[in-house]
């Protein structure tokens, strides 16, 4: 790299070095658990997804699932007799299921070009660490919706998804809590969901099967700040439905402004790396991420030998449902669409 290229990454290492306390960032630390929680806080806020569910820190490895959550109803009354007491209703997850954490490596290298070109601005430092925070928070984000397992070695080739880092909470959903997951209507193993027109349409369009899949969460298990996380693909045969209607009166368009603010009734986003097709309605809060927070380490050096520097960290996460009676989703892959205008899924 150039020399003021140099002097610029030296002086990263040597702020990332007081900021974390160590001598030497170029060899291998344990982050405190203040300057661990600063990260995984930064990361968050990188994410506009990320920042509406719960990152929990806990100090054990495993554990039971925690959250404040009050999720069974408490209102009622008891008459005082003799040997009787009232009981109160315990917050917390109803189902006393437990997290394990699985050490996740995120490992990021920077050619010498790339850092000569990013050194011509004064942010230099501010780009490089936005660089590596966002793209952990696009990977958690990904890891949550497609995960699947844990490797021990794993395949980024065959997962392009991040698939066996660890499983992510459509899979905690679909495992333990089958009711709740919806793969189709089929009998010989060949579930399909079929949105439009005609007779073999499970749904006439995305709102009766937002409002069918939000049903299978019992009333008493809501918090009223449910969301319908909605995949890409049914906003867009929504838009080609109303192109195709109103494309050629430009007074008509002020109704693309509103399009896929809810859906069933339940105010809709759509969230960056959400399978095309995808379903999932709870409240976000209920998506936990456990960090254990005595987990974060790294180390930022120079590796002249490859032309790069390398950042290497890792940390030890899970990824869980809260409440799984709370949640509900669809096979995303059973989806198909049976109208003539049917969407082009990205990347087919």
């Amino acid at each position: 790299m150039k020399r003021e290229t140099q002097l610029l990454y030296n002086q990263l290492r040597a702020n990332m070095a007081q900021a974390y306390g160590v001598e030497n960032v170029g060899e291998q630390f344990s982050a405190t658990i203040p300057m661990a929680q600063s990260l995984n806080d930064a990361v968050q806020e990188s994410s506009d997804f990320l920042k509406l569910i719960s990152i929990i820190p806990v100090e054990d490895i495993e554990g039971e699932i925690l959250d404040m959550t009050i999720f069974q109803t408490i209102a009622g009354r008891k008459k005082i007799t003799a040997g009787a007491r009232r009981e109160p209703q315990m917050a917390g997850a109803p189902d006393g299921r437990k997290y394990h954490c699985e050490k996740t490596n995120f490992d990021v290298g920077f050619a010498y070009a790339l850092l000569d070109n990013w050194a011509r601005y004064k942010d230099f430092q501010t780009r490089y660490m936005a660089a590596v925070y966002i793209r952990i928070a696009l990977d958690r984000t990904l890891i949550g919706f497609y995960g699947t397992s844990a490797a021990e070695t794993t395949d980024r080739a065959a997962n392009p998804k991040l698939q066996d880092v660890n499983k992510g909470w459509l899979f905690d959903l679909k495992t333990n809590m089958k009711s709740h997951y919806f793969l189709g209507e089929g009998s010989t193993g060949s579930e399909k969901i079929v949105i439009g027109s005609g007779s073999a349409a499970t749904y006439k369009n995305v709102d009766q099967m937002v409002y069918d899949v939000a049903s299978l969460i019992p009333k008493h298990r809501r918090t009223g700040k449910e969301v319908a996380i909605v995949g890409q693909a049914f906003v867009a045969h929504d838009m080609n439905k109303i192109l195709g209607a109103y494309g050629e009166k430009p007074s008509e368009r002020i109704h693309f402004g509103t399009l896929a603010k809810s859906y069933g009734g339940f105010p809709s986003m759509v969230v960056p790396q959400f399978p095309d097709t995808g379903l999932l309605i709870t409240d976000p809060k209920n998506l936990h991420l456990y960090v254990q927070s005595s987990s974060l380490r790294r180390q930022a050096k120079d590796e002249p030998e490859f032309d790069r520097t390398a950042d290497y960290i890792s940390q030890n996460e899970a990824y869980m449902i809260g409440n799984l009676e709370a949640a509900a989703a669809i096979e995303a892959d059973n989806v198909e669409f049976s109208d003539a205008d049917a969407p082009v899924t990205p990347g087919a």
